[in-house]
């Protein structure tokens, strides 16, 4: 792909951790308004999705975080884009440069396979997510999409 765009700061000799994630904007438009999905953490909203395990595809990592996080099937629309996140993981000590690929997805059901009893799936609107968003590669993939339908 092409035009990855950065996200984050960056800070000067530090060395970032690659880790390569996949996340799904994924639109519920019932109701009249769009609303997309996101996970809440401790107060915290990030996308659905998140790091792909060595041979695993972004597709079936993709399917299997959502899977985890929310107990949604998904099946992938389209690629969004890319885009890196400098952070630093406070919890882990350590700075990573997430490598995102960003998916459109919609949902073909519930698969009862939600593993993360801390991760609450809510539908919203770019306007409630706000600043509770994590990344600012995720508010930019969630505008992408919207700009594209």
């Amino acid at each position: 792909m092409d035009n990855i765009i950065d996200f984050g700061l960056k800070e000067d000799g530090k060395d970032y951790t690659p880790r390569p994630g996949a996340h799904a904007v994924v639109f519920d438009s019932t109701g009249g308004t769009e609303r997309f999905a996101v996970v809440e953490v401790s107060g915290i909203y990030h996308l659905p999705g998140g790091g792909i395990e060595r041979g695993e595809s972004h597709i079936k990592a993709l399917k299997r975080e959502v899977s985890e996080e929310t107990g949604l099937a998904i099946e992938v629309v389209r690629v969004i884009g890319e885009a890196n996140e400098y952070v630093y993981a406070q919890d882990e000590g350590e700075y990573f440069k997430k490598l995102g690929t960003f998916y459109e997805a919609s949902v073909i059901g519930e698969d009862g396979h939600k593993t993360e009893a801390d991760h609450l799936l809510l539908w919203v609107t770019l306007a409630q997510a706000g600043k509770k968003m994590s990344h600012g590669s995720h508010v930019w993939a969630v505008r992408e999409a919207q700009r594209r339908r």
